[in-house]
């Protein structure tokens, strides 16, 4: 009979999940303007609105993080109009995936002239690591403009 020192214990190990190829191809939006939910009117080149749905509409809908200055998830509150660069700014309420590897399509918001939810659209969002706001999100809807993402820290 062996004793309990003599026993070994199997140590099961689990490789790290596979980093879903969204997340590693997703373009970074880094722009500071992204964040400002003020309200400030801030231009990306001074004079023209930032349009997130017509450009990513045409660019075949790429998966796309808030990183550095643009803050690091989607906006969780209402903006006023004319905030984050934009004059649609679109933000969401939506519970996000908590699993890494979970999508789920959530709706957007965008605060224009009447208030806060002036339009919907859908966004994908795909949870990438298990850190806590490590997200790529994928524009669902059409190409009218002036409406853009908000980022926040």
């Amino acid at each position: 009979m062996k004793s309990d020192s003599d026993a070994t214990s199997a140590v099961t190990t689990h490789p790290p999940s596979p980093v879903p190829v969204e997340c590693i191809e997703a373009v970074n939006l880094t722009q500071s303007w992204r964040s400002d939910a003020n309200g400030s009117a801030i231009k990306p080149d001074g004079t023209t609105p930032n349009c997130d749905t017509h450009s990513m509409y045409y660019d075949g809908r790429p998966w796309f993080r808030f990183l550095g200055a643009a803050g690091n998830r989607l906006l969780d509150r209402c903006p006023p109009p004319s905030s984050c660069g934009t004059d649609g700014a679109m933000w969401s309420d939506a519970t996000m995936p908590t699993v890494e590897g979970e999508r789920k399509l959530v709706t957007v918001y965008g605060s224009w002239t009447k208030g806060c939810k002036d339009f919907t659209y859908h966004l994908s969002v795909l949870k990438c690591s298990r850190d806590v706001n490590d997200y790529v999100y994928r524009h669902e809807g059409d190409n009218i403009c002036w409406r853009g993402y908000c980022g926040m820290a």
